[in-house]
């Protein structure tokens, strides 16, 4: 029974070390994305005549942070 519980307090204190880790990196990757507007945007097609958008990137770490 003591085994049971030190592992159940093991993997409670697993589970929020990862949680404050992923918060941390979650302010990290905003911080990034924030200074990155600075920088100009560029849009352009490349010669194969895909659409290549730097804004692409943005708007997909931002959808992965709200699905998160």
């Amino acid at each position: 029974m003591v085994l049971l519980l030190t592992g159940y307090l093991e993997a409670t204190t697993n589970l929020i070390t990862l949680q404050k880790e992923n918060e941390d990196l979650r302010a990290q990757l905003s911080s990034v994305l924030t200074a990155s507007h600075g920088h100009t945007s560029t849009s352009s097609r490349g010669s194969n005549g895909v659409h290549s958008d730097d804004d692409y990137y943005d708007e997909l770490a931002n959808q992965n942070l709200d699905e998160n």
